[in-house]
């Protein structure tokens, strides 16, 4: 079973500024997935 009990302090902590670092950090690591995946057909998960 999967619950959000545990997004309960980060979301508190949260403001407008956080939620779109945390957005563009997410786009950046899935841009370089997509990207990988693309040009290479396998990725490295975004750690480079």
């Amino acid at each position: 079973m999967v619950t959000s009990n545990c997004m309960e302090l980060p979301v508190e902590q949260s403001n407008e500024v956080t939620a779109y670092t945390t957005r563009d950090k997410i786009r950046k690591t899935f841009g370089v997935i997509i990207n990988d995946l693309i040009s290479k057909g396998k990725t490295n998960s975004g750690t480079s």
